[in-house]
């Protein structure tokens, strides 16, 4: 049924690469505007995990910390391929690399350790329902949320 006097528009035909090519860029600018980028904010993640290495002597924490470090060297490695040569690796997909690099370098940015790990642990787990203990659990335990 036709509706009088109704204008009806088209909707953007965007791509899921455009979409998120367009994403990567708006976060980049974000953390230009705070003085950082997503290089420096995953390599600070790195140097992190591999002081918290350098101090665990739980090997099954060394493991997942390794397992983690790993993961940031690689999504760092491809973040740099994507973005001076336009060249992934296609893991999944040409853009979901460098997209999640940019969503965990925000993360981290603003200081939620707990996302940025998640979502680093979430790209390189291949187990389905598996068990996940944070490397940062000491900020659940210091959370006001949970203190209730």
């Amino acid at each position: 049924m036709l509706v009088p006097n109704t204008i009806v528009y088209a909707a953007d035909e965007k791509t899921d690469v455009q979409i998120l090519q367009e994403n990567i860029v708006a976060i980049e600018e974000e953390l230009t505007a705070n003085g950082t980028d997503v290089f420096s904010e995953i390599s600070e993640m790195i140097v992190e995990y591999n002081e918290m290495l350098n101090n665990t002597t739980v090997n099954e924490e060394k493991q997942q910390i390794t397992d983690l470090v790993s993961t940031l060297e690689e999504i760092l490695s491809e973040y740099i391929s994507y973005n001076e040569k336009g060249n992934i690796n296609e893991r999944f997909h040409i853009i979901y690399t460098p997209a999640v690099a940019a969503v965990i370098a925000y993360f981290n940015s603003n200081d939620y350790k707990l996302a940025a790990e998640l979502l680093a642990h979430a790209e390189e787990n291949t187990k389905l329902n598996s068990t996940y203990h944070l490397i940062h659990s000491s900020l659940v335990k210091k959370s006001a949320t949970l203190r209730k």
